[in-house]
């Protein structure tokens, strides 16, 4: 009489297939055994060359643009790309910096828009939280910010000599500006 070794089982689950309960593990090589028991009391063992669970633990990711530098606009649109379609995420989850949420847009499934007004010059930030946004495996969403400056004050001038009256012939003008500019 030869005994039978049973190989290493891994991943255990239950599920109904064309009406029978089965009890799914994972073979070594990652294909998927089926063990039910017939009517006879018989174990009954399949072995299929596909999956048949599926499983899901990635939580959906998220890009947000624009990052980085400076904005003269008087209303920023922050775009919200996540890495697959979710679900829940509105606007209420983007905590806001130096800013007033618009009219918030829903593209499709994955992509999102919210026009942020800046209340002063300086830096304007949005913020999603962890687990604001689910995928269909309920995994919630990576945290992620961006950060834009908003610079909508215009720069002031001061030319000097100013008001003076000169007999020279050449005259010597100064121009100051109140911060950086170019053109």
């Amino acid at each position: 009489v030869q005994k039978w070794q049973a190989p290493t089982f891994a991943l255990t689950k239950s599920a109904e297939i064309g009406g029978t309960a089965h009890r799914l593990v994972s073979l070594p090589n990652d294909r998927p055994l089926a063990i039910s028991i017939g009517d006879d009391g018989i174990p009954l063992f399949t072995v299929f060359d596909r999956e048949l669970v599926s499983i899901d633990r990635s939580a959906p990711t998220l890009s947000i643009a624009p990052n980085g530098g400076a904005s003269g606009a008087s209303t920023i649109p922050f775009s919200f790309q996540f890495s697959e379609t979710v679900s829940g995420f509105s606007a209420d989850d983007v905590l806001i910096t130096n800013g007033t949420a618009g009219d918030f847009s829903v593209n499709d499934g994955d992509f999102y828009v919210l026009p942020v007004t800046p209340t002063a010059d300086g830096p304007v930030s949005v913020t999603v939280p962890e687990n604001s946004a689910f995928d269909s495996a309920l995994n919630g969403n990576i945290a992620k910010s961006a950060t834009v400056t908003s610079d909508q004050t215009r720069p002031s001038v001061t030319i000097t000599p100013n008001g003076v009256t000169t007999s020279d012939d050449a005259i010597q003008f100064t121009v100051q500006f109140s911060e950086p500019v170019s053109g």
